[in-house]
């Protein structure tokens, strides 16, 4: 941010902390003023002896191997070498920003315009305010710290302890898609929680610093700094950090809501580890979505073992999920019990993927699914669960439109509230449409006028082409902007439920080039904390 731009800042966002439009317009017309002088309230950048530092040493998880045949698709930068003035060749590198829609990659190159001059950032009580910065090395990093100091006020104090710096750290993840193994780009992938980190020349290095705003801060100018040091220069480099606290709180639309599918005690994930263990990261995980918004429980599992009895995979971690204060409803998958019942009904049947059944199931398959359903539904309900919302069987090929809606009607029967992975303007979307509660789709595919003239379904959404099945970052980061974003509050879709929580594939959950699938989501350090 230049100087103008950070004075309107700071001048303009005192006059308008109530009135956010306002607010926004000036820090817009800031930017289209970026040449304009101006007294800059921030103090520069500067020069600072190193300091005596207590934090314990956590560097990033070690990497894989590359396998044998596998090929790298670098990110094409096209971008010039930057010129670096005095003071960047002495410390050995230039500090950058960048829109937090735009990824920053091992060979990006920063422009004239990205250059740092200081953080700002602004946000309400109770809210989590990402603010990120990146170095731009022509030297080797050696043991690189980077650390916030206190935000302080005449208002009040946000202490360093709520300000979360975490490195970026580059993955090879299989590209361009989740199911590429043999091609693969070197991007920004885990937000790891690195207090000391040692890179090559040419290798940018991007931090993501996330403030968590004290619920009871008061209306005000937050300042403080955030140091930057390494081996390689004698100095400490203290960049201004300013937080506009505004003087208000954000306001939840009642009628938006955010799950996800997840797999609990997963084994991929928890593989070699203790039942403590899995236990406390458990915890960790659940309180994790809770931070980051989930305000519905993640998908669970159901599953009939003996073919008589419906129960709940994993049922005491939905217990410890409602303890963490997550709450219902539960969506639940049931593919596992209909194919149970389906192998006890129709012998020497074939169950082929998407639902390719082949015979049909005699009516007493049908008979048996609605049985075993409301039976599970007076157990859940003399348990105290959460309602539990059904998607019976998962992306059911179009052409077993017979076998799958009549598995949709069976359910509903027995009472429960049924959700299909289905595009509600496909081709076979009205044979099921009767027996349907909630559609899920993964585009915006039904126009919100129309959703909105009608109160008989709702329209949820798992966006698995940014959430984490496209590799392109474009997709991710600026796509996932605008479907979590604007394009969720202007869509009419009621709830998102992206793929996926957590996604590794064996046997190493740091590994995305081995095994079935480049995976996606958060990980676990060895200390049970969420990456």
């Amino acid at each position: 941010m230049n100087a103008f731009s950070r004075w309107t800042f700071l001048k303009a966002s005192s006059a308008a902390s109530t009135k956010p439009a306002l607010l926004c317009g000036i820090l817009l017309l800031a930017v289209g003023l970026a040449d304009a002088a101006a007294p800059a309230e921030l103090p520069p950048i500067r020069l600072s002896p190193k300091s005596a530092d207590a934090a314990p040493e956590r560097r990033a998880h070690p990497q894989p191997t590359v396998p044998d045949g596998a090929r790298e698709i670098p990110f094409d930068e096209t971008a010039p070498e930057p010129t670096l003035t005095g003071p960047e060749k002495e410390r050995g590198y230039l500090l950058f920003q960048r829109p937090l829609t735009e990824s920053i990659y091992p060979n990006s190159r920063p422009l004239a315009h990205e250059r740092l001059e200081a953080l700002v950032a602004f946000a309400t009580p109770g809210e989590f305010e990402p603010v990120t910065f990146a170095l731009y090395p022509v030297r080797p990093m050696q043991n690189l710290k980077v650390r916030a100091s206190s935000l302080n006020s005449p208002a009040g104090e946000i202490p360093a302890g709520s300000i979360d710096v975490r490195l970026a750290t580059y993955w090879n993840v299989g590209y361009p898609a989740y199911t590429t193994l043999n091609t693969y780009r070197r991007v920004p992938e885990l937000l790891e929680r690195v207090t000391v980190h040692s890179s090559p020349a040419g290798e940018c290095q991007w931090y993501w610093l996330t403030v968590h705003v004290p619920e009871t801060a008061r209306t005000g100018l937050y300042r403080g700094t955030v140091r930057v040091w390494d081996d390689g220069f004698g100095q400490a480099i203290e960049i201004p950090l300013a937080l506009r606290v505004l003087g208000f709180r954000l306001q939840k639309d009642p009628r938006k809501h955010y799950s996800a599918y997840f797999y609990t005690r997963n084994k991929a994930l928890y593989k070699g580890r203790d039942e403590a263990f899995i236990r406390q990261a458990a915890d960790k995980d659940y309180q994790a979505m809770i931070d980051f918004g989930l305000d519905m429980l993640p998908t669970l599992y159901l599953r009939c073992e003996d073919g008589k009895h419906i129960t709940l995979a994993d049922a005491g971690e939905l217990d410890r999920m409602l303890a963490a204060g997550l709450k219902g409803p539960a969506p639940v998958t049931a593919d596992n019990v209909i194919a149970r019942i389906y192998r006890d009904t129709t012998p020497g049947g074939n169950r082929g993927s998407h639902w390719r059944v082949n015979p049909l199931p005699p009516p007493a398959f049908y008979e048996r699914v609605t049985d075993l359903f409301r039976e599970f539904e007076v157990e859940r309900k003399a348990k105290g669960w959460p309602e539990f919302i059904c998607c019976p069987i998962d992306e059911v090929d179009a052409s077993c439109k017979e076998f799958g809606t009549m598995v949709y009607a069976a359910v509903k029967a027995a009472g429960l509230r049924t959700c299909a992975t289905k595009d509600p303007v496909g081709a076979d979307a009205s044979d099921y449409a009767p027996y349907l509660d909630i559609w899920c789709s993964q585009p915006y595919s039904v126009p919100y006028d129309r959703i909105v003239s009608r109160n008989r379904y709702e329209y949820w959404c798992y966006p698995n082409h940014n959430a984490g099945e496209i590799k392109d970052r474009r997709t991710m980061c600026k796509g996932g902007r605008m479907t979590y974003g604007f394009g969720f509050w202007r869509s009419g879709y009621t709830t998102l439920i992206p793929w996926h929580w957590c996604w590794p594939s064996e046997p190493d959950p740091f590994d995305y080039l081995r095994g079935r699938f480049s995976g996606c989501g958060q990980r676990v350090d060895d200390d049970g904390e969420v990456i």
